[in-house]
């Protein structure tokens, strides 16, 4: 097996333990859903970057995931955009490791810290339109 298949399967079934945990512990505490979502949407998202050549739908999951989240939990936009996006350069630093490929390790592992920008952008964006939306007082949280 070459390293690309090594980090595919890996990243992979991490995607699948990372669900399952998830459910284990909604079930246990469903408050956490919203931490949950957060951490499983931003480890999607880096599992679809790192197989992806393509920058501009990492970009767009980045800002639309992080508005979306940020307006389901407008309190704190830069935790959830902080918590969401880490995933990125974790993930790249990961790939780099397993692929040996160091020369590549700035543009793939630091370069993708700028993944924060999209991630707060649109965290901050749906918090903003949910704490000043006309009709906020009709959108209501399920869970509580």
């Amino acid at each position: 097996m070459n390293s690309s298949t090594i980090f595919t399967v890996i990243s992979f079934y991490a995607l699948v333990v990372l669900f399952f945990v998830s459910v284990i512990l909604l079930y246990r505490s469903p408050a956490r859903w919203h931490i949950l979502l957060t951490i499983f949407l931003g480890f999607i998202t880096a599992f679809i970057d790192a197989h992806s050549s393509e920058v501009s739908f990492s970009l767009l999951l980045l800002l639309s995931f992080g508005f979306f989240l940020g307006f389901m939990k407008p309190t704190r936009p830069f935790r959830t955009a902080l918590l969401f996006s880490v995933w990125l350069p974790v993930t790249a630093l990961i790939h780099t490791g397993i692929g040996g490929t160091y020369t590549v390790f700035f543009n793939e592992g630091v370069g993708s810290l700028l993944a924060i920008i999209p991630a707060l952008g649109g965290s901050y964006l749906g918090s903003f339109i949910r704490k000043n939306s006309e009709n906020s007082c009709l959108v209501s949280d399920p869970l509580h």
